[in-house]
């Protein structure tokens, strides 16, 4: 137990604290954001609504790679710094638009993409930066989920917030407090700026630059040429489908139809899967993992047992127990991908190393949800979150199995510099 909550203890260092604490407001804005911006949507265009929140999806997939290859090319704190000034103009313009009376549904997608495709910059320059604030791998990896939790713990507060500030401001000024959120993000990086580690490694003399696009491409296929990284990968965009079938999809049509729950109590039942997803991940953020092909995919097998335990549950209570198991496996295979990455990658290549990681989580989320919309479509709530959790459950088991067959003790996985 001495070393699980590393990650905690980071906080008391100043600049790591600060840094937190800004993304912890800056994620707490977002999800203002996200709360408003469908609000807003379903009041223009009803249904269409969807179309926004996809916009956002689809510009983090086309514009994940090449972030990454950016982020790596410029100074790091300058891409932090006016990726998330521009991000505050950008939410900016809806309350101008609904003040002006001229919001359109059109309008909220592009407002969305933008913002997915500024993510995509500043996300991996974060991660790629937090090497000059720590001092050796274990911190760098603590630092790592430290940063990962801010934006669980706002996960967990922002729908209280939401609900109380409903009652006080116009959904409107939702997006106001979001942008003075990226400006508070922006004063954590300018007080931190000879903290952070800023331009990359420079090119030798003579050397042609490749364009963005193909040095994206080329870490991404250094990337899945390793067997370790590649099975992390593979294990990332599972447990993002599962994620995005039960909990996004599953879960609210379970409570409203199998249970006949409230919005209270799927209130409720979210923010217990919250609370335990962010202490798993403050958790491992300070625990040292020996064998993370084993830890990724029994992630996996978590969260196969926590959605058949929620499947078979007959009320809120065993339904809250199953939560709280598979949120476990998200975290667990998120930082064992992470570990491996900054395990081996160079520094001058982790924003790109990042960036495939994001697609990747992406990607999984994206056909997850797509997926829960036909499978729930077809079949009841309890059948079709439990079909998926059984799955879940053999295709984790079966990877473990696997590695535990071919892995020897204290294996290595081969270097991924690119």
């Amino acid at each position: 137990m001495e070393g699980m909550f590393r990650s905690v203890r980071l906080l008391g260092s100043r600049r790591i604290s600060m840094l937190f604490w800004g993304q912890v407001l800056s994620s707490a804005g977002d999800n203002l954001y996200a709360v408003a911006v469908v609000w807003t949507a379903v009041q223009i265009g009803g249904s269409g609504a969807g179309w926004v929140v996809g916009a956002q999806y689809a510009a983090m997939l086309v514009f994940g790679l090449l972030g990454g290859a950016y982020a790596d090319r410029w100074d790091r704190r300058r891409v932090l710094l006016y990726a998330d000034l521009a991000r505050m103009a950008v939410v900016l313009a809806v309350p101008v638009l609904m003040w002006m009376g001229a919001a359109r549904l059109w309008q909220l997608g592009i407002i969305a993409a933008l913002l997915g495709a500024l993510g995509s910059l500043y996300d991996p320059a974060l991660q790629a930066s937090l090497g000059g604030m720590a001092r050796g791998p274990h911190e760098l990896h603590a630092a790592t989920t430290l940063m990962d939790s801010a934006r669980r713990l706002a996960r967990v507060v922002a729908p209280g917030l939401a609900g109380a500030l409903a009652a006080v401001v116009p959904v409107a000024h939702f997006f106001t407090i979001d942008a003075v959120t990226f400006l508070a993000s922006t004063g954590a990086v300018l007080s931190l700026w000879p903290h952070l580690a800023g331009a990359c490694a420079a090119r030798p003399a003579g050397e042609r630059e490749p364009s963005p696009l193909r040095e994206a491409f080329r870490q991404a296929r250094a990337l899945v040429r390793v067997p370790a990284i590649a099975t992390a990968l593979a294990g990332v965009v599972a447990s993002n489908f599962v994620w995005g079938v039960c909990y996004v999809v599953g879960l609210p049509i379970w409570v409203h139809q199998a249970a006949r729950g409230s919005v209270g109590a799927f209130g409720g039942l979210v923010a217990v899967y919250g609370v335990a997803n962010l202490a798993a991940m403050l958790a491992l953020g300070g625990a040292e993992l020996r064998h993370k092909r084993l830890m990724g995919f029994g992630g996996l097998v978590l969260m196969g047992v926590g959605w058949l335990v929620v499947a078979a549950s007959p009320g809120m209570v065993v339904a809250a127990a199953g939560l709280m198991v598979a949120s476990v496996g998200g975290p667990m295979q998120n930082a064992a991908a992470m570990s491996l990455l900054q395990g081996e990658v160079s520094p001058e290549h982790l924003g790109k190393a990042y960036s495939v990681y994001m697609v990747t989580s992406s990607a999984g989320c994206v056909a997850g949800t797509s997926a829960g919309a036909l499978l729930f479509g077809a079949v009841s709530p309890a059948h079709g979150l439990a079909t998926v959790g059984m799955l879940a459950l053999l295709a984790g088991g079966g990877a473990m199995a696997s590695a535990a067959v071919r892995a020897r003790p204290g294996e290595i996985a081969p270097d991924a510099r690119a």
